[in-house]
């Protein structure tokens, strides 16, 4: 979630993180996520699946995984 108030990243998160019991749902809460006045980007992650919108970057993790 990315919103510059922290109260609204808090609300959106949570109604959105809801709408969430599948990976079919990955969409859905990203098209509903979108609409959320204040809301700049988000990600939803449900298993192997990701949905991503808005000012979201992907950047390499470096050091050591697992």
């Amino acid at each position: 979630m990315v919103s510059d108030a922290c109260p609204l990243a808090d609300a959106a998160a949570t109604a959105i993180g809801n709408q969430v019991k599948s990976k079919k749902h990955i969409r859905r809460a990203i098209d509903f996520g979108s609409q959320i006045d204040g809301v700049r980007g988000l990600v939803v992650i449900v298993d192997d699946q990701i949905g991503m919108w808005g000012e979201i970057e992907i950047v390499p993790l470096r050091g050591k995984m697992g």
